[in-house]
């Protein structure tokens, strides 16, 4: 079967919300999977959960990387994003962010912090997985700086 997604900004932002929203659900006991379309889905606590999960190969090694991941995709996605409008500012000589951008740093910020909760409930769920927590210790240390970053990065003003 053939892969006829298109890939361009809108469809790589629903990916990334698809995601955080995902994440952003989890409560504590939920474990995480990764459906065929690398969406990050919760699933809730249920009888024979382990076996069906040992069945189909369902894993959380697997989850955490695509959570990984993902922040790496969005960091560099919306740095590149930066950097196209430093460009564009440049050519234009304009002082400040256009406020479309603005308001796309704020919500994916608002987005990446809904999802911490869902991160911090994975750990009490994986507690006894020290790798895991390890894991998903670096993910959380890795979106404190993606959210400074973020924040400073949309309020900042050019130079001419």
């Amino acid at each position: 079967m053939e892969n006829n997604i298109e890939l361009n900004s809108d469809t790589i932002i629903d990916y990334f919300y698809n995601n955080l929203h995902g994440l952003s659900t989890i409560k504590e006991s939920d474990k995480i999977y990764v459906d065929t379309n690398n969406i990050i889905c919760r699933d809730e606590p249920y009888m024979f959960q382990g076996l069906w999960r040992y069945y189909n190969n369902i894993g959380r090694n697997d989850a955490v990387h695509i959570i990984s991941k993902l922040f790496d995709n969005i960091e560099r996605y919306y740095n590149s994003i930066y950097i196209k409008t430093c460009i564009i500012k440049n050519k234009e000589k304009n002082i400040n962010m256009p406020p479309k951008i603005i308001n796309e740093y704020k919500l994916i910020i608002e987005k990446i912090n809904n999802a911490i909760e869902g991160i911090k409930h994975l750990q009490t769920t994986y507690k006894t997985d020290t790798l895991i927590n390890e894991d998903l210790t670096t993910i959380l240390s890795n979106i404190d700086k993606i959210i400074l970053h973020f924040t400073n990065l949309s309020t900042k003003h050019y130079i001419d």
